[in-house]
């Protein structure tokens, strides 16, 4: 689990790792301690625990 910026939304793009058609540019990338989720095909909101 992790969490980064979202700073653009390309449709082309020199990395490997794209492979369209939309791609996201992110920055500021960092690992965050593992937390059981369930999965979702979509953004979500994580609420904080203490």
């Amino acid at each position: 689990m992790g969490e980064c910026e979202i700073t653009d939304c390309v449709t082309e793009h020199l990395s490997p790792w794209f492979t369209g058609p939309y791609g996201f540019v992110l920055r500021n990338a960092c690992v965050l301690p593992f937390m059981p989720l369930p999965g979702a095909l979509r953004f979500f909101d994580v609420e904080e625990r203490v």
